[in-house]
Parts: C-alpha cells; structure tokens; sequence
C-alpha cells in the first residue's frame, strides 16, 4: 500500500519581509551608575566559606543575601541605618 501524504504548507510568503521589532527608547531594568550594586571582596577561611554556603543553601538564599543581612546587622551596631 502506497503512503500518501499530503504536502508540508511553508509557513510565511516568500515575498513578505518579516516584521523587525521597533527600537525602544526608554531602558528597561538598567539601573544608573549611581543605582548599581557594587562587587565586595574578602578574603575568608576556608571553613568560613563552606558555613556560608551551608546557611545558604539550608535557607535557600544567596551568600549576597546573607552578606547583605551581615552588612546590616553592623550597621545597626554602629548607630548607622541599614541600607544593604
């Protein structure tokens, strides 16, 4: 028995150029240089780190949470206003 199928229709008209998206203006989630968050580097022990990572990952957040939290937490020990 003979397969018939019937021919695969293409999709869009050779003839019509597809649509391009429009250029947008206004910047969508970009934060101005003042705005930006800023890397901080430190030098921890080894051990330090691995608990780090264990309190991360049991309440699963990120180590950037956590040193956010331990930011603020100084300031306010300080007398400064939490701001991280």
């Amino acid at each position: 028995m003979a397969n018939k199928r019937k021919p695969l229709a293409l999709a869009t008209k050779v003839d019509e150029p597809a649509e391009t998206p429009k250029p947008t203006t206004a910047r969508r989630g970009r934060k101005s240089a003042g705005e930006r968050n800023s890397a901080l580097y430190a030098v921890v022990p080894p051990e330090a780190l691995r608990q780090l990572r264990i309190v991360a990952a049991e309440e699963d957040r990120t180590i950037a949470d956590l040193a956010a939290e331990a930011l603020n937490m100084l300031f306010v020990d300080r007398g400064k206003p939490p701001v991280a």
